[in-house]
């Protein structure tokens, strides 16, 4: 510090009215004033910390001074940089921004790091309404902002332009956008102005980013997590080529906006573009199916049904060609157009003693009951019973045509009564890792609920003639009960293994002591029963 870094109300000391340079004494400047209020101030520059060479200076805080838009991530049209006055009046702080013009403007800042604290120094006019001058906001997306209370401020000077300091130590949590507003008013366009702004992130050497790579960041995590094992090579090596482009863009501290705009865009073209593997799907049944359409269509059968069902019938057998010719089509979807199909077929009627189509219906047959055993049990007996009456009534060269109908409605209706086995391995491997749960480890409420969900769930296992639906069902519930366990200390365990060990107000005991009290039914005790219980069915129908 020398006289030359003194100010006096904004004005260098030794020229201001009433007061006089005496010395620099121990690096203190010594004046003299006449009466009167004074206000003093001082431009003074830290010295450079003392360390190794080249050793880098480690903070936590990052500094726009305001001289030049290099640290700004975005900023309106209509500013400007004032360097004039320095010394008379902005204590000799030499770069600052002000508008050009009195309407809105705003300025924002990307912090690499969540905003801890905010300190902003401003001007503007001594009789000015300064709580006014600006609106600050805070936000994690630079998409939703949430204002900032002026918190604390000083304000130092008393000539025509006075200083303004803000100061914020209140940020929400994951705040990385910083927005400063200038408030649309009247007067002059170069006030209020921006000095200097500190922003603490409370890590080592934040930086103010130029550009956002979030979006890009988060599309590229999403990305990843695609299991690239069910898609066509061709399209899976498209997704890893973006996905390697994306990363060097994202390491890439000099990436322009523009190229992670364009990474962007790549990664949801390439996901977008993915085509699964064509899957191991038996057509047999929906070929048969059709070519028993097209054969029903050209004998005459289509030309004596009324209209609505020519037209339900034309786009059923349209829709199962297109299914058909489809190599990505799954199972559900062959078996919903064969279905459709044969139910539009039985609308057109049988022609009295048409032998060929109850053919044409058996030969469909046979090929369901070739694979009967993808079926529920429920609905086989009334299928193999009406499939026989049909072989029989086709057998018989004496069959009237009322019988030939008979026998084609229950075969049809049969056939369409039939309905898949669900798959339960996925609700056979949660039952098995429900029953490893320690009843002990967790509060009687939250493990009651599981074995409720587990009981309910064993239902479902044993029932043979359960949906897909209720499977899927049973699964859910018994992984949100296994979710929901809450140890005996309070906390939740999202994985919970019989390895817990309990502190709290429930203490560990051995599983003997839970089953003599009846307060808890052990898990696995329930799916052994399941387990046996199937056995013993299975036994049980080997034996009749």
């Amino acid at each position: 510090m020398d006289q030359n870094t003194v100010f006096e109300s904004g004005i260098a000391a030794d020229k201001a009215e009433g007061v006089s340079f005496l010395r620099m004494d121990n690096g203190f400047a010594v004046y003299s004033v006449g009466s009167g209020r004074y206000s003093f101030a001082s431009k003074y520059a830290a010295p450079e910390p003392i360390g190794k060479p080249g050793e880098e200076d480690k903070h936590t805080y990052v500094v726009d001074e305001f001289g030049d838009y290099n640290s700004m991530f975005t900023d309106s049209t209509g500013l400007r940089f004032d360097t004039a006055n320095t010394d008379k009046y902005f204590f000799g702080d030499g770069t600052r921004i002000c508008r050009t013009s009195l309407s809105e403007k705003e300025i924002v800042y990307y912090l690499s790091d969540d905003i801890k604290s905010i300190n902003l120094v401003t001007f503007t006019g001594k009789n000015s309404d300064w709580k006014n001058d600006f609106a600050f906001s805070v936000s994690s997306d630079n998409s939703t902002y949430v204002p900032l209370e002026i918190q604390d401020a000083t304000r130092e000077g008393n000539t025509s332009w006075v200083r303004i300091t803000y100061q914020f130590d209140q940020i929400p949590e994951g705040m990385r956008f910083f927005k400063i507003q200038f408030k649309p008013m009247t007067g002059n366009a170069w006030e209020p102005q921006l000095a200097k702004l500190t922003v603490d992130c409370g890590v080592e050497n934040p930086q103010f980013l130029t550009v956002d790579k979030h979006v890009l960041q988060k599309a590229f995590d999403e990305a990843s997590l695609i299991d690239l094992s069910i898609y066509t090579e061709e399209t899976a090596n498209q997704l890893k080529a973006a996905l390697e482009q994306a990363d060097k863009v994202l390491q890439n501290t000099s990436a322009t906006q523009q190229m992670i705009d364009d990474a962007v865009e790549a990664l949801q073209q390439a996901v977008d573009g993915l085509i699964e593997k064509p899957q191991n799907v038996d057509k047999s049944i929906l070929n048969a199916v059709i070519t028993y359409a097209e054969n029903a269509k050209a004998s005459g059968e289509y030309d004596n049904a009324i209209e609505s069902v020519q037209k339900s019938f034309d786009a059923a057998l349209e829709n199962a060609k297109t299914v058909a010719a489809n190599a990505g089509a799954t199972q559900a979807e062959v078996d919903v157009v064969w279905r459709t199909l044969l139910n539009e077929i039985h609308k057109l009627g049988f022609v009295a003693g048409d032998k060929p189509s109850l053919t044409s219906l058996i030969k469909i047959a046979n090929g369901i009951n070739a694979k009967l055993d993808l079926y529920v049990e429920a609905g086989k007996p009334e299928f193999t019973a009406a499939l026989e009456a049909a072989v029989a009534v086709y057998e018989d060269g004496d069959a009237m045509q009322a019988e030939i109908n008979i026998v084609a409605d229950n075969l049809l209706n049969a056939m369409l009564n039939l309905r898949y086995k669900a798959d339960k391995s996925i609700l056979e491997e949660v039952l098995a890792e429900a029953s490893k749960v320690d009843a002990n480890a967790y509060t009687a409420e939250s493990y009651a609920a599981l074995q409720a969900a587990v009981v309910e769930a064993s239902n479902v296992y044993s029932n043979e003639n359960a949906t897909q639906e209720e499977v899927d069902a049973a699964v859910t519930n018994v992984q949100t009960a296994m979710d929901n366990l809450v140890v005996v200390d309070g906390t939740s365990a999202e994985t919970p293994t019989e390895d817990v060990v309990q502190t709290g107000q429930e203490s560990t005991t051995a599983k003997a002591n839970a089953e003599k009290t009846g307060d808890f039914v052990p898990i696995a005790g329930v799916v052994t029963m399941v387990v046996v219980a199937g056995v013993v069915m299975s036994i049980s129908r080997k034996r009749k």
